[in-house]
């Protein structure tokens, strides 16, 4: 399956198993879902307003609250000037240009005398032919060794690592959980703290959606007859609720989190579960 591919599956009927997926498209993937939660971030969208229409006052007060907030900007622009964050093609073209911020370049071969007039941050190597892998990675890790000058700390802004999760798993819990997160934003605003049950709403409507329920991955179904005509009248005893009424409400936490930990560079939140 192509990236474009896995990127629609969201839209599909049929859950998709990112496990399935290379290394290189599951990271591609976990970049475009930090661009989207960094969209989110209602303090990056205000510093992408001042910035388009001059608002110097408000850029100096973002930029006092949040340190990297004008370095943010410098490396990924006006995000909110971008189509869609949820267009392949707006999305793959507002990368490109950024990859290396992102991911580690792969070494080419090239032209020496065109090395000489575009050299772009890269180190021209004669490597020898005819070794043996082991030989020639023994050859490249003394050259690394001779020249550590040449060695960094990779790529600006890496995907994190969660304790305990793969990243193919941690990829399917931002695609759970974006969509628990943007119906209770959307639905209850700001008001959203103050209501009491509201992950067991979400729950509730997640079991009688069988798509959804299919879709995000949770497979979720209720045990009994007697269960299942209460649930259709939303009188679910919350006993039967409270496992997964707990999931939403983790899985609401944990975008939040990652929303916020965008203004500092970092994504995804490594706070547990």
């Amino acid at each position: 399956m192509t990236l474009r591919a896995a990127q629609e599956s969201d839209d599909s009927d049929d859950q998709f198993d990112f496990a399935t997926l290379p290394d290189g498209a599951i990271h591609m993937l976990l970049i475009i879902e930090w661009l989207k939660c960094l969209h989110l971030h209602p303090d990056f969208e205000a510093y992408c307003n001042a910035k388009r229409t001059g608002d110097a006052d408000t850029c100096a007060t973002l930029e006092q609250e949040h340190p990297r907030i004008a370095e943010l900007y410098e490396d990924w622009g006006d995000i909110h000037a971008l189509p869609s964050v949820h267009d392949s093609e707006t999305v793959l073209e507002w990368y490109g240009p950024r990859q290396h911020l992102f991911a580690p370049p792969e070494a080419t071969v090239v032209d020496p005398i065109e090395w000489l007039t575009a050299r772009s941050n890269t180190t021209l190597v004669a490597v020898p032919n005819g070794l043996t892998r082991e030989q020639l990675l023994e050859v490249l890790d003394d050259f690394v060794s001779e020249h550590p000058e040449m060695l960094g700390n990779g790529p600006k802004y890496q995907v994190m690592s969660i304790k305990g999760e793969r990243p193919a798993a941690t990829l399917k819990r931002l695609y759970q959980a974006r969509p628990v997160f943007l119906a209770l934003s959307g639905l209850f605003a700001g008001k959203r703290d103050l209501i009491k049950g509201l992950p067991a709403k979400v729950a509730t409507t997640i079991l009688k959606s069988e798509g959804p329920n299919r879709r995000l991955g949770f497979n979720w179904f209720v045990h009994g007859e007697v269960n299942k005509r209460l649930l259709e009248h939303d009188n679910l005893p919350s006993e039967e609720l409270k496992g997964y009424a707990k999931t939403i409400d983790n899985l609401d936490k944990f975008y939040r989190a990652c929303v916020d930990s965008t203004i500092r560079g970092i994504f995804p939140t490594t706070t547990p579960k």
